[in-house]
């Protein structure tokens, strides 16, 4: 069954020419590759035994790729572009670094790998432990490409890091939530590209290219709540929107803030520890981080983040407060 909430372990063997690598979400095993009988210059690629994953993050990579890594973490491309994915390859591994210390978790995962398609119609693709980019949304060459492709390149993968943790380790049990695979993801990458790329203040300019249209947006009738019931295949397409992204990524922002920086990590790494290789729904994250605004008295204790994110959630618009101010007697109206 291809839906989020139901996860298995996968174990992949690929035949392939020996002419090309194979890739997947698991490393190679060692001294695995075998001749396919009957078919010459192909052999087979066994691959580890993979961590419980929903089916939609399963993938392969059969290609005559070259690659640059650090280790455990490499990036791939064809040979003639291989040289525009060192960017990559150099804020890739510290803003994972920055998301295991955000999230107070590791990566899972024994290895990652980013590869840079040329044909490949969405942005990236967070498949755990195998990204797959479009080129643009990866390559980076110092001479012809601008500072908003630099700042762009760092954003996406950020993004599709933040990915592992909100998505890949605990996913959505419908896509209902989807918001809290990809508003996480938004929120998050602008902390993640701020570690690496701090003269950017990418979370000040969140607020002016993101949260600002949100608000343009969410005023038409035509909006949507973040949350929204999904009951046929063709409608899920339909909510990987600005809604689902910017929205969802703005209400997160504010959760930041209300509970404080501290509690919020704090409450991400609870809910995180209680869901992971699991599915989650919003009520899961509302309960961890309620927990812990009690726990560190953030909160009164009958009070909860639910009744609160409820309300930004479950509905389309936002709250209007008008604020006139009267010079001439000195009073203030608020409505």
């Amino acid at each position: 069954m291809d839906e989020p909430a139901l996860k298995a372990r996968f174990t992949i063997s690929i035949g392939r020419p020996t002419s090309m690598i194979a890739i997947s979400n698991m490393p190679r095993k060692p001294g695995s590759s075998q001749p396919v009988e009957g078919v010459p210059d192909y052999v087979w690629d066994h691959f580890e035994e993979s961590v419980p994953m929903s089916t939609y993050l399963v993938a392969f990579v059969v290609s005559d790729f070259q690659h640059l890594s650090d280790g455990t973490f490499a990036v791939w491309a064809r040979e003639q572009a291989l040289g525009q994915a060192r960017y990559a390859l150099d804020v890739g591994p510290k803003i994972l670094r920055h998301f295991e210390d955000y999230f107070g978790i590791k990566f899972p995962l024994p290895k990652i790998d980013m590869v840079a398609l040329p044909d490949f119609s969405a942005g990236a693709m967070e498949n755990w432990g195998l990204i797959t980019y479009r080129e643009t949304a990866m390559l980076y060459d110092q001479v012809v490409s601008t500072r908003r492709n630099k700042q762009r390149i760092a954003t996406v993968v950020s993004h599709e890091l933040a990915h592992q943790w909100f998505g890949n380790l605990v996913t959505p049990s419908w896509w209902a939530d989807l918001w809290l695979n990809e508003g996480f993801a938004s929120y998050v990458e602008c902390l993640g590209v701020d570690a690496v790329e701090p003269s950017w203040r990418i979370p000040e300019q969140f607020v002016v290219h993101e949260m600002q249209s949100v608000f343009l947006l969410d005023v038409y009738r035509s909006s949507h709540p973040i949350s929204v019931e999904v009951n046929h295949p063709n409608e899920i397409d339909e909510i990987f929107d600005t809604i689902s992204y910017g929205k969802g990524a703005s209400i997160i922002r504010m959760m930041d803030h209300f509970l404080t920086t501290p509690v919020f990590r704090k409450g991400l790494t609870r809910y995180l520890n209680m869901r992971k290789y699991a599915s989650a729904t919003r009520d899961d994250l509302w309960q961890a981080l309620t927990e812990q605004a009690h726990e560190d008295s953030v909160f009164d204790q009958d009070m909860t983040v639910k009744a609160v994110m409820d309300t930004w959630t479950l509905q389309t618009g936002f709250p209007l407060v008008t604020v006139t101010r009267n010079y001439d007697n000195r009073t203030v109206t608020v409505s």
